[in-house]
């Protein structure tokens, strides 16, 4: 089997080195192999439903807390960075 493994480096948004992509090279076509014969496995009998849970995210719900001026004010004072008038926190996203 030849894969390209610069491409699927690529795909995968890996930064493999020359060892990691020789050894990538080695392992891939096992994997894939392997992969392929779980396909092969019988799982007609299989319900999709026996895998659900009962199971729940317990969350609390959304509650809107009307404040004063003043607490709103204090609030915006004691965070260490604000900007017009809220709250500033550092991005999560580039």
């Amino acid at each position: 089997m030849n894969i390209d493994i610069d491409h699927v480096a690529k795909l995968a948004r890996l930064q493999l080195g020359v060892e990691e992509k020789t050894k990538l090279a080695e392992q891939l076509p096992a994997i894939l192999d392997y992969v392929s014969r779980l396909q092969e496995v019988d799982t007609s009998a299989v319900s999709t439903r026996d895998y659900f849970t009962e199971a729940f995210n317990v969350l609390r719900s959304d509650e809107i807390v009307i404040i004063n001026q003043a607490e709103h004010d204090a609030l915006i004072s004691a965070f260490p960075v604000s900007a017009a008038g809220a709250l500033q926190v550092p991005g999560v996203f580039e």
